[in-house]
């Protein structure tokens, strides 16, 4: 029988998760697959370890773990993410976050759409219970990524994401990056389809802030659209960029040289030396790819909760 694993990243939650893990332990028992529910929460004032003991107690495929926060939410999330892909034991992953908006009954039809031969599914929802800002913005935000990335996903960020665990284990995220995993997954060639889902009014209150999904959100976006369109070999990217700069200094030389005026000498030699820098930190990447190591999230456990 096949496994599947769920993975709920949960961050000041308090009480509230109980009633999102009741859900879940419900939903997860009518499927024809063994499970594993694995909470990542961090050790804070108002985080969730009583309600993940009593749970980890009575049902033993829960775990709960208390991880080390990085004093950034954006990487937090990520790095629960991560924890969780690396420790899942599932053939199939499904994230979920811990709010209650994501409604636990709808994850079969994830589950059901790996079967038929998707790398990833993810939802999206038909219609939102966020505030009107929340929504205007967001719908603003996936319109853009859209646009820039070419990836046909309306819902970037949606909580609910599957992937068979092969797969899963692909992704190498860093800060922000989770928002966009639709983007690495196209440029990764999966096969992705999306899932309309119900949604439901947060249980508690909302971890990041606006200034905190608009910053992560444009500068998180053009890091993985470069990171994806470089590919494996940053080389590919930089190195024609630097050669269409030194195309340009070689325009301004010759300008300079017919009498054009001393600026373009200037010019020319600004823009020879920064295609020198591009072609120099195409190599420094190159060399940083080749020697880099997938990071252990493990050690980022301070307890485990449950068996």
């Amino acid at each position: 029988m096949k496994k599947v694993s769920v993975i709920v990243p949960i961050y000041n939650e308090g009480e509230a998760v109980r009633s999102f893990l009741n859900d879940l332990i419900k939903e997860v028992g009518k499927l024809k697959y063994q499970s594993e529910i694995l909470v990542f929460d961090s050790p804070t004032s108002k985080n969730s370890e009583k309600v993940l003991r009593e749970f980890a107690k009575k049902y033993p495929n829960v775990k709960g773990y208390e991880v080390r926060h990085p004093g950034v939410t954006v990487t937090d999330k990520t790095n629960k993410y991560m924890l969780g892909i690396q420790l899942a034991q599932g053939d199939y992953i499904i994230t979920s976050d811990g709010d209650g908006q994501d409604r636990p009954e709808e994850f079969h039809k994830f589950f059901q759409a790996l079967e038929e031969g998707y790398d990833f599914a993810i939802g999206r929802k038909k219609k939102r219970r966020d505030g009107l800002a929340y929504m205007i913005t967001s719908r603003i935000a996936n319109f853009i990524v859209r646009s820039i990335t070419g990836v046909k996903v309306h819902d970037m960020n949606n909580g609910i994401k599957a992937f068979r665990k092969d797969i899963a284990r692909e992704l190498n995220l860093k800060a922000g990056h989770f928002r966009f995993i639709p983007v690495i997954a196209a440029a990764k060639k999966w096969k992705i389809t999306e899932i309309d889902v119900e949604h439901r009014e947060r249980l508690g209150k909302g971890r990041f802030s606006f200034m905190s999904r608009l910053q992560g959100g444009l500068f998180d976006m053009l890091i993985v659209y470069f990171i994806t369109k470089m590919g494996d070999t940053p080389m590919y990217l930089l190195g024609w960029f630097s050669l269409i700069m030194k195309l340009f200094a070689f325009v301004f030389l010759l300008l300079g040289l017919f009498g054009k005026g001393e600026v373009f000498y200037i010019l020319s030699l600004m823009i020879f030396l920064f295609s020198i820098n591009t072609f120099l930190s195409a190599l420094l990447m190159e060399y940083q790819r080749t020697s880099y190591e997938r990071k252990d999230y493990s050690s980022l456990i301070v307890e485990k909760i449950g068996s």
